[in-house]
């Protein structure tokens, strides 16, 4: 089996739409000591950019404050290898301040996962919304729109 990979910088139709029925990735920054700090987290897109929430006394902010360069990743595993596809993209993490963006990405949060609008997950004080804007992407098995 041949791995078919792409690198680019900007996300073709068939990896906007694996992205967007994805639920979860990996957030991934580099702490003080050097060590990748690899979290799970939920995500909107809106086809350029990702957004995320983080509780104030999250690992990851204080990574990102001293270095935000960052990558996310989106797979989806299968015993059939051909079958596995995935996206990791490269980029740079920024606190959102500007009012109008966050309710931009929170919409988009919300939209997503019920628990932005039912429950006690909604944005508070204790926890900031992120911004990850992409500057590399690479993905693999992913050439035609996708399905599971």
């Amino acid at each position: 089996m041949v791995m078919e990979r792409m690198t680019h910088s900007r996300f073709t139709e068939a990896e906007r739409e694996f992205i967007r029925k994805e639920r979860v990735l990996r957030f991934n920054s580099l702490g003080k000591a050097g060590h990748i700090h690899s979290v799970p987290v939920c995500f909107a897109f809106d086809g350029n950019n990702f957004f995320t929430v983080s509780q104030i006394s999250a690992k990851r902010l204080s990574n990102i404050k001293a270095n935000n360069s960052v990558s996310l990743e989106l797979d989806v595993y299968s015993d059939d290898w051909s079958k596995a596809k995935g996206v990791l993209v490269y980029g740079t993490a920024q606190f959102i301040e500007s009012e109008d963006e966050k309710k931009i990405a929170l919409n988009l949060l919300k939209e997503k996962y019920r628990q932005y609008r039912e429950g006690p997950i909604a944005l508070s004080t204790q926890s900031l919304l992120l911004k990850t804007v992409p500057n590399e992407v690479k993905s693999w098995f992913i050439t035609k729109p996708f399905s599971a």
